[in-house]
């Protein structure tokens, strides 16, 4: 395995292309889950709202961490 540089800064562009990558990641998983459970539970705002959370942790997460945020998503297999 290649020894990535993870200890860099990444310019204003970068940051903004990480959290709009995560922020659609956690938009996707965000719908999924919404779609899963929304027949199960009589508040469709605590799904939405858990959705939105999603959304902003995973642009986050993927701002904050970068490349490891997208190289740690197949170990977790939550989804």
């Amino acid at each position: 395995m290649q020894n990535m540089d993870y200890d860099h800064e990444p310019d204003p562009m970068e940051k903004k292309i990480r959290f709009g990558c995560g922020f659609l990641f956690g938009l996707v998983i965000g719908f999924f889950e919404f779609a899963r459970t929304m027949y199960r539970y009589n508040s469709t705002g605590a799904v939405i709202s858990c959705a939105v959370i999603s959304v902003f942790l995973c642009g986050w997460l993927a701002l904050k961490y970068g490349d490891r945020f997208w190289q740690g998503l197949p170990r977790l297999r939550w989804w």
